[in-house]
């Protein structure tokens, strides 16, 4: 029975403190007046996307922290706008003025891919990123898919400045109120029970004590959070403070190896990130990157406490950047011309060795030539001696065939005498035989 009346009371109470929903002031009002909106996974996304004085190819993407929005920038705004020639600053999917479905399971790779898909969907090319706390995680991916080349291939990084954050979890210091919505038991009545008076005590815990919102700042910042009944979803907006853990060797090491100029601008009097545990880490554990240090009585939204402070760090980064580059620039040219000079330097000893090796070529070709026609001599000479000898031969031939010949002719006149003879012979025989007979008679 006391129970049922005790979660009746709470339920009533927390109606009470949150009903109805706080009205957008004029400026905020202004704010998603002049945004747009695109759908990702079937929810829509509110962004700024605005033109700046700068050159047109400088763009630069602002990523908001928790548990505000995009609107936390509007005070850089201006200054970023004579600097860039295109703003772009969407609200996460359950923050600001975009959807906020109960329910739905919150990630920073989920964000990091809205992003992306913003990005490609606004043909951007290349960017700068510009980022805060929550918005400092969804960097990190960022840069941990650029450095693995996993990045889109359409999406060219040119710089990366972080502001106070929880880049490093091991030292991230999360409030009482974050502490009780990462429980599954206690998160449902936190974030009924939470109201005006409740959240401006957590979150002006992460400003200076001299650097406090204003009442009206503070009820924008309020009426954002309760827009989409957004109250109601932070218990899985704040489980990125798992994913970081789980993440932290990918998320500090692609910071840690990255190429890209990366620069962090910090307050010091951040209680979420304090300078003796954060920074002393950082400066070891990201060696790679530049740093502004605030005034001490910068806390943690530093761009809402010291815009102009933020701003000067920013651009003095960007400027030694720059610098940078055109150092940079410089060097290539001269190793491009030191590399051209060597090609043709290579190409004339490749002409004069090609030379010399025609040269030889010639010579052995005359070599050849001359051992062949030598060869051919000899041939001849050969022939010539064989065409000899079988003229002998034929000579002796013919002699011995005359030989023969007239060997048969005298056998045959032999023979021929011989018969004659015999011829004779008998007829003398005949003859006498005659001269016998004759006297008888």
């Amino acid at each position: 029975m006391w129970r049922t009346l005790i979660c009746i009371f709470v339920c009533a109470l927390a109606i009470f403190v949150t009903y109805p929903a706080p009205e957008l002031s004029p400026d905020v009002t202004e704010w998603k007046e002049t945004g747009k909106s695109f759908t990702f996974n079937g929810h829509n996304i509110f962004y700024h996307d605005d033109k700046g004085s700068g050159p047109a190819s400088k763009v630069v993407v602002l990523f908001h922290g928790y548990p505000t929005s995009s609107y936390d920038f509007t005070k850089v705004w201006d200054g970023l706008s004579e600097r860039y020639g295109r703003i772009i600053a969407p609200d996460f999917l359950g923050f600001g003025l975009s959807d906020k479905p109960v329910g739905y399971e919150y990630t920073v790779m989920g964000m990091t891919d809205m992003v992306t898909s913003l990005l490609v969907d606004l043909e951007v090319e290349s960017f700068h990123i510009l980022a805060h706390d929550l918005g400092d995680t969804v960097a990190q991916e960022v840069v941990a898919r650029f450095n693995e080349g996993k990045f889109h291939p359409k999406l060219k990084i040119e710089t990366v400045c972080l502001l106070n954050g929880g880049i490093l979890p091991e030292h991230h210091q999360p409030r009482l109120t974050q502490k009780l919505l990462l429980n599954p038991y206690i998160a449902p009545i936190v974030m009924r029970l939470m109201n005006f008076r409740t959240y401006c005590r957590a979150l002006g815990e992460c400003f200076g004590s001299s650097t406090q919102p204003t009442e009206e700042e503070y009820r924008d910042h309020w009426a954002l959070t309760r827009y989409n009944d957004g109250h109601l979803v932070h218990h899985g907006l704040i489980q990125y403070i798992g994913e970081r853990f789980a993440n932290r060797d990918r998320w500090v090491s692609a910071l840690a190896e990255t190429k890209l100029p990366l620069h962090l601008i910090y307050g010091p009097s951040d209680p979420v990130n304090t300078p003796t545990t954060f920074l002393v880490s950082f400066k070891k554990l990201v060696p790679n990157s530049s740093i502004t240090e605030l005034p001490n009585d910068i806390s943690h939204y530093a761009h809402l406490e010291d815009p102009q402070g933020v701003l000067n760090g920013y651009f003095k980064f960007l400027d030694s950047h720059l610098g940078e580059k055109k150092e940079a620039k410089k060097e290539e040219k001269k190793e491009k011309k030191e590399e051209k000079e060597k090609k043709e330097e290579k190409k004339e000893e490749k002409k004069e060795e090609r030379k010399e090796e025609k040269k030889e070529e010639k010579k052995e070709e005359k070599k050849e030539e001359k051992k062949e026609e030598k060869k051919e001599e000899e041939i001849k000479v050969e022939k010539k001696e064989e065409k000899k000898e079988k003229e002998e031969v034929k000579k002796e031939e013919k002699k011995e065939e005359k030989e023969e010949k007239k060997k048969e002719e005298k056998k045959e006149e032999k023979k021929e005498e011989k018969k004659e003879e015999k011829e004779e012979k008998k007829e003398n025989k005949e003859e006498k035989k005659e001269n016998k007979e004759e006297p008888g008679q």
